[in-house]
């Protein structure tokens, strides 16, 4: 989108002019991890012609400046610092993001990136549960974390047919996890899966049956669990490339 950006005289200390980008406003709150739309609200770049505090890149002069934004999601305000480099060589600009301010907090064992892209709705639950646990909130975060596991093998089952399964008989209701689990077509995603649903179950029910596990035991099991699925999409992606016809 367009953004206006006001240009600050840093050593007269007045606004000398204003200039509109075109630019990808960032798409994810550092107060709230939601992704979503980011209202632009303001921007300044600070004219300083010192050249010791300049940055050059191929002969280009690099200016910074900075935007705020408000997450519509949890309404608080970031402060993003823009890259902007003017290319007098073709008559064209550069813009990039070099950081956010509060910056975002790294989530404990994030899961992987293609795990990410491949099972959102897994991911999404699974931070939740994550979120919730590092608030102190530890009942609902075990809660989280069992169903975050049955949205994984659903969607595992979904994204990779098996003979005899049915669509049908994954999403119904009355399909309950461990059958699902029992339907994976490794062993130890099978032995895996079982124990998350067990302990995930306790977690869930009034009674605790397996006393000698704790919710790290749970969260230990579902990062093996997440490593299993992860070493097959990247076999996926490697039987793909020495499958492409020779050239």
């Amino acid at each position: 989108m367009n953004i206006n950006v006001e240009t600050y005289d840093f050593t007269n200390q007045k606004i000398v002019s204003e200039f509109v980008k075109d630019f990808d406003l960032p798409t994810k709150c550092p107060h709230c991890n939601q992704t979503g739309i980011q209202q632009f609200v303001n921007g300044v770049l600070i004219e300083d012609n010192s050249k010791e505090k300049n940055l050059f890149f191929y002969g280009q002069l690099v200016k910074s400046f900075s935007i705020v934004t408000c997450c519509l999601s949890c309404k608080n305000y970031s402060t993003n610092i823009i890259n902007y480099q003017n290319d007098s060589r073709n008559d064209s600009y550069y813009i990039s993001l070099e950081s956010t301010f509060p910056p975002f907090e790294e989530i404990e064992n994030d899961p992987p990136q293609n795990i990410k892209d491949e099972y959102p709705n897994f991911y999404n639950i699974w931070k939740e549960a994550t979120e919730a646990k590092n608030s102190g909130l530890h009942n609902l975060a075990g809660m989280g974390y069992r169903k975050s596991i049955e949205f994984l093998t659903t969607d595992y089952l979904l994204k990779n047919p098996i003979e005899g399964v049915t669509e049908d008989w994954i999403t119904s209701p009355k399909t309950t996890l461990i059958q699902k689990i029992n339907k994976l077509d490794k062993p130890r995603l099978v032995t895996l899966g079982k124990a998350i649903a067990y302990l995930g179950n306790d977690e869930t029910h009034y009674t605790r049956i397996h006393e000698d596990y704790s919710m790290d035991d749970l969260i230990s099991f579902i990062d093996l669990f997440i490593s299993e699925i992860e070493s097959d999409l990247k076999f996926t992606k490697a039987e793909k490339l020495i499958k492409r016809p020779k050239k």
